[in-house]
């Protein structure tokens, strides 16, 4: 569970049962869920009065700073793309729990005003959750035009991605040490680009490291690098050939014992959100999440029990790749596949993350297949 609900077992002393459930009822004003509490119903002892009334202050003490422990927080969220969009939506719900904090989107003055229909749906839904519009232009607007707007706010979290190529991320970077935000999330929700390195397949991740390098060298503003591995829905997709459902073929990256973490965007708003807002508070350091880690022998086996049906080993080794990418070195999907296959940097353990250190539930590869594949599937026949 997340740090602001407490396990601790609720005792309630009383001759009667219906005073019980009196007292319990009570312990829910001001939205206090007991999702995880045991109640025990013991009857009376001599000297329960005494005990009732250290026990209570205690543990109400105890909710009320679970409680009250967020700071009101001004948060600006740098895109309403794939994962901005989930992240937006899970910081407007937490947000409420830390009274006085505000949430916000840096957007496109163009994109704020549009009238394409889906995309107007999105930005009104943003509005329905009180999120409110900040105009300003990423790619085009100034690094000191940039630092005046996320001066404004205490947390900027970027997910607006690559969006002007490799130097995007530096860009935003500077502007943020530079407008003196108290708190920064890079757009590195991704891989462990140190444990990759510098020089791999993929030259994009060289900015990463360099954001990472920026960031260490000062100590005004705090800073917080998510590591979700892949989205999981990216494994599946044609473009990445690793999983060809016309010949019900998967081609290994590396090996079949390879590794791959795997998370969702709506996981990763969800955790994200909760992130923005743990206590104690995460500074200057690296959070790994893990919707699910799995090899690519699992994916195979895992496709199999979903669509019913044998699916085929391919194994593409890190030579064979390595030599697709020369034919080729501009292409930015063999990029992502020659880093994948060398298994670096790509892949770890679902235990450490802090959705499981919180016993915070999330999407396996195989859920994801069983809600998206199956269905697609089911509907193709």
């Amino acid at each position: 569970m997340s740090k602001h609900f407490s396990s601790d077992a609720i005792i309630v002393f009383s001759k009667r049962p219906a005073n019980c459930f009196c007292l319990a009822e009570s312990l829910l004003i001001g939205h206090f869920f007991l999702w995880y509490h045991r109640c025990a119903f013991l009857r009376t002892l001599p000297n329960r009065a005494s005990i009732c009334s250290s026990y209570r202050q205690q543990v109400s003490g105890e909710i009320m700073t679970e409680v009250t422990q967020f700071s009101p927080q001004s948060i600006l969220v740098l895109g309403a793309g794939e994962l901005g969009l989930p992240v937006l939506r899970n910081l407007a719900r937490v947000a409420k729990r830390a009274p006085g904090s505000t949430v916000s989107v840096l957007l496109r003055d163009s994109t704020i005003n549009t009238q394409v229909p889906e995309k107007k749906v999105e930005i009104d839904e943003l509005r329905g959750l009180g999120i409110q519009m900040v105009a300003a232009d990423l790619v085009n607007d100034s690094i000191d035009q940039l630092a005046e707007v996320f001066a404004r706010f205490d947390t900027v979290i970027g997910c607006a991605g690559m969006v002007a190529g490799r130097e995007t991320p530096m860009k935003l970077a500077t502007a943020a040490l530079r407008s003196g935000v108290k708190r920064y999330f890079p757009w590195q929700f991704g891989v462990d680009f140190e444990v990759i390195g510098r020089g791999s397949p993929q030259d994009l991740f060289d900015a990463q490291l360099d954001v990472r390098e920026l960031l260490r060298a000062q100590d005004k503003t705090e800073w917080v690098i998510i590591s979700t591995g892949m989205f999981t829905s990216f494994l599946f997709e044609p473009v990445f050939e690793v999983v060809d459902f016309e010949n019900d073929t998967v081609n290994a990256l590396g090996s079949l014992e390879t590794g791959v973490t795997l998370t969702t965007p709506d996981d990763i708003g969800a955790l994200t959100a909760e992130i923005v807002f743990f206590e104690p508070r995460f500074r200057d350091q690296i959070v790994y999440l893990s919707g699910d880690t799995v090899t690519y022998g699992e994916v195979a086996s895992l496709l199999e029990r979903v669509l019913g049906r044998p699916f085929k080993r391919n194994v593409w080794t890190v030579p064979y790749l390595l030599q697709e990418l020369e034919k080729d070195p501009t292409h930015h999907i063999k990029k992502y596949r020659a880093v994948f296959a060398q298994g670096r940097g790509v892949a770890w353990p679902k235990a450490g993350t802090f959705n499981a250190q919180q016993s915070i539930q999330v999407t396996t590869a195989e859920e994801w297949a069983l809600a998206n594949l199956a269905t697609s599937s089911a509907q193709g026949q």
